[in-house]
């Protein structure tokens, strides 16, 4: 294909008239169309719903046991055995303070 970029506008802000930039937009456009997208994480068959939501359920109740939960009473015996500690960072989520001593819970101290 033949373009004149000075009558066409391809290189000015015009660019948008350029045959090339439509050209490219069509193929980006086929190209998004044929793309074949995974299906969402909650379209599941029936059957296996159930089994889905216990596994979830079983996950989420191994967690809660494995990790402590000031907000239920049941304090830390270290800051990395806790929900609401994040060791990136340092921070107490529950406090809302930067954690000096990990292995000495301020949670623990105010009880």
């Amino acid at each position: 294909m033949y373009v004149n970029y000075k009558k066409q506008g391809c290189l000015t802000n015009k660019f948008v008239e350029c045959p090339y930039y439509k050209q490219a937009i069509e193929e980006e456009k086929k190209k998004e169309e044929e793309r074949i997208i995974a299906p969402d994480a909650h379209e599941v068959l029936e059957g296996e719903k159930d089994i889905l939501e216990k596994t979830v359920n079983e996950s989420v109740k191994e967690a809660l046991k494995k990790y402590a939960d000031p907000k239920r009473g049941i304090y830390p015996d270290t800051c990395y055995d806790c929900l609401y500690f994040s060791p990136t960072t340092g921070l107490c989520l529950y406090m809302r303070i930067k954690v000096k001593d990990p292995n000495n819970p301020p949670c623990k101290s105010k009880k």
